[in-house]
């Protein structure tokens, strides 16, 4: 098994739906760095097409790209974390909630939309504490996903 130090927070970060944006991630299986790399500049690599008038910061991730690109045996891709796992997450916060009324409220949201159950969460104050246990249960499945791949956590 591979051994890296991996950013976790920003692994975390690049697989979540609601922080990703459109573009792809990946990690690079020889130091642990981590890529972003917006849709439109991976998609002229893909496509062997130009970008015109690039700022500073496109030169440098379209040369990142391009080394995606041509050295894909380097670089693993970072999915996004599955909606049917994220749904998980929420039964079993909405499960622990002592308050019977809030636990059927927030159970009947589930699959419904997220942004809803968020804002019951907000609406009881509980919120923060929503947040701190998927991103635990967020990191777990990531460090689950990441040994799949052979690779360690090692900091």
């Amino acid at each position: 098994m591979k051994k890296l130090s991996i950013d976790m927070e920003l692994l975390l970060e690049l697989s979540s739906f609601d922080t990703r944006g459109t573009g792809q991630s990946f990690i690079n299986i020889k130091n642990g760095d981590i890529s972003y790399i917006p849709k439109d500049i991976m998609d002229s690599i893909e496509k062997n097409t130009e970008l015109y008038q690039l700022e500073e910061w496109q030169i440098i991730l379209l040369e990142e790209a391009r080394e995606i690109h041509n050295n894909k045996d380097k670089y693993i891709y970072i999915p996004l974390i599955e909606s049917e796992f994220t749904n998980e997450v929420m039964i079993d916060f909405a499960s622990n909630i002592n308050d019977e009324m809030l636990k059927i409220k927030l159970l009947s949201l589930i699959g419904e939309s997220e942004h809803k159950f968020n804002i019951e969460l907000i609406n009881h104050d509980i919120i923060e504490e929503y947040y701190d246990y998927k991103d635990m249960r967020f990191t777990e499945y990531l460090i689950n996903w990441l040994n799949e791949k052979d690779i360690m956590l090692y900091n």
